[in-house]
């Protein structure tokens, strides 16, 4: 039995959730940058936190091509996920 996805209104449900989450993490990771170095290792734990952040741009970058394969009647709106790559050199 092929599964069928999420409806529209929990696919954005979702969206904003993920897209709280990235912001809690990036301002975490921030807060780690200005306490610790960059370098060595006092700068893993935020560099594992950047390991997070791409992880969670890929999983709503996924979700953004589900929603459109699964719900083609709805107008698509121009979304971005930021892959900026914070703390990195």
């Amino acid at each position: 039995m092929t599964k069928r996805g999420l409806p529209h209104p929990e696919h954005l449900r979702l969206g904003q959730v993920l897209s709280g989450v990235r912001s809690q993490l990036v301002h975490e990771q921030t807060g780690l940058m200005n306490a610790y170095p960059r370098t060595g290792p006092r700068a893993f734990p935020a560099e594992q936190l950047q390991v997070a952040i791409e992880a969670l741009d890929q999983a709503r970058m996924a979700l953004e091509e589900a929603v459109v394969d699964e719900h083609p009647e709805v107008p698509r709106r121009r979304t971005t996920t930021r892959t900026k790559n914070i703390g990195r050199s």
